[in-house]
């Protein structure tokens, strides 16, 4: 999904070839292997700063553009309000649990344990820096989504699949001029391939931890997981390479699949959020939940639960329904 993605987005900016499909696969290969050689050569040093300079350029370019739409700000702000699922009946649901795991509720989340050991917090005072850290992190998420969905609601294409981006930064250009389509989309390509590299470098660390625990063997010296290590490098190589196949998969198909799977960690990470850090004994009296963040991962479970209800519904229901229904 995340190759697919960003050939996407990347043929949109520089076309390798005229048929979008072909461009979308040539594309996601490529920048597949580049986010390979950043991890293996540069490390976690270059890794962070790669990340920075995307975010930076995909939050400032898909941020302004909204702005620049000067949409109806009137409705924006009832939709914060009370927002509304459309075609709650249909795949409406379906696709807004897709949108849960598509902006960053996905098992990535599980992997900034990682991250932490490689910056070398290990106290209790970093704890605060964490949290913080965090608090940034899903505010410029939470408004960079928000600008897409102004977006997506004030440009109107017809456009699917491997076309949309192309139409839409097309409609863009009317609107906006020649520099404001070319900077969505340099917008857009950043906000993916950032997706893409924090993927490619984090995910093998939670392969490689569970090798080791099944082994059982120490991760390090240290205790810490080494991404120099065989497990890493090999889980990193599979990766990049074998879902490629995925790119020759409708767009929109691999895309909601792969995000509602993701949607699903959201209420795991609740229950064992719920289960280890309400256990005094497990995580000392400080730091065990308080009874609004166990009232908050409460309503979490039971959200998923209810959405899970109304998705699959009671009668006899099929995953290509889930999944695949536009």
């Amino acid at each position: 999904a995340l190759m697919s993605a960003c050939g996407i987005a990347s043929q949109a900016i520089f076309p390798l070839h005229p048929d979008p499909v072909r461009g979308k696969i040539i594309h996601g290969v490529f920048w597949s292997l580049v986010g390979v050689l950043l991890v293996r050569l540069g490390g976690y040093r270059l890794f962070e700063k790669v990340m920075g300079v995307c975010i930076v350029l995909m939050f400032l370019t898909v941020v302004l553009s909204a702005i620049r739409l000067v949409p109806d700000w009137n409705l924006v702000a009832s939709g914060l309000t009370w927002p509304v699922i459309p075609n709650l009946e249909g795949s409406g649901l379906s696709w807004t649990l897709a949108l849960i795991g598509g902006v960053g509720g996905t098992v990535t989340i599980l992997c900034y344990g990682y991250w932490i050991q490689e910056k070398g917090r290990s106290s209790e005072r970093d704890l605060k820096v964490c949290r913080i850290d965090l608090a940034i992190g899903y505010a410029i998420t939470a408004v960079f989504s928000l600008s897409m969905v102004v977006m997506g609601n004030t440009i109107k294409v017809r456009g699917s699949g491997a076309s949309l981006l192309i139409q839409l930064a097309e409609r863009l250009e009317q609107v906006l001029g020649p520099v404001g389509g070319a900077m969505f989309l340099l917008g857009a390509w950043g906000a993916i391939f950032s997706s893409l590299l924090g993927v490619w470098q984090s995910v093998p660390y939670l392969f490689t931890d569970l090798w080791f625990l099944m082994w059982g063997k120490a991760r390090a010296c240290d205790g810490r997981v080494s991404p120099n290590s065989r497990p890493y490098r090999w889980f990193l190589y599979a990766m990049a390479t074998a879902p490629a196949m995925g790119l020759w998969v409708g767009f929109a198909r691999v895309q909601k699949a792969y995000a509602i799977v993701g949607a699903i960690f959201v209420p795991m990470l609740a229950a064992v959020l719920l289960r280890m850090n309400g256990r005094e004994q497990w995580i000392g009296k400080k730091y065990k939940n308080r009874p609004l963040t166990s009232a908050i991962l409460l309503l979490i479970l039971l959200f998923f639960m209810a959405a899970g209800y109304l998705v699959v519904g009671p009668g006899p229901v099929s995953l290509n329904q889930i999944f695949f229904s536009q």
